[in-house]
């Protein structure tokens, strides 16, 4: 379940997933947390420390996974005490936290000596993706 407005806790990485799903969604529609203006969001890691989740919304997809066709959003997500390593994950906003795929991309591969990225992105190091659903929602 996700926090509420208002409440002053943080929420726990799962928790956060949820968050993300249910807010990724409106912000889409109004056309917010873009490229050019990433947005935020704090929660608590497995260790109870605070940390700061930095994403953009990259697009709206339809992707296919077990053996359903599901509306996502793409975002592009990192933490912000370390920006070369991104998370591209696909969430369906109709089941919030569903994470319908994932790929784990890691800047450094595709840094110059001087630490630029020069526009690259560099070939996913992990993939994940969604296998099997079990839902009474249709």
């Amino acid at each position: 379940e996700a926090p509420v407005a208002g409440d002053t806790r943080l929420p726990d990485r799962q928790s956060l997933l949820v968050l993300l799903s249910q807010q990724v969604d409106s912000q889409w529609s109004e056309q917010a947390c873009l490229a050019a203006t990433p947005c935020s969001l704090d929660y608590l890691d497995h260790k109870g420390r605070q940390r700061t989740l930095m994403y953009e919304i990259q697009g709206q997809e339809t992707r296919q996974a077990a053996q359903r066709t599901f509306r996502t959003l793409r975002i592009e997500a990192w933490r912000k005490h370390r920006e070369h390593k991104h998370y591209r994950i696909w969430l369906a906003p109709r089941w919030p936290g569903l994470m319908v795929g994932l790929d784990y991309l890691d800047y450094e591969d595709v840094m110059d000596k001087d630490g630029n990225r020069n526009g690259e992105v560099p070939p996913r190091s992990a993939h994940l993706t969604l296998n099997q659903l079990s839902s009474a929602r249709q």
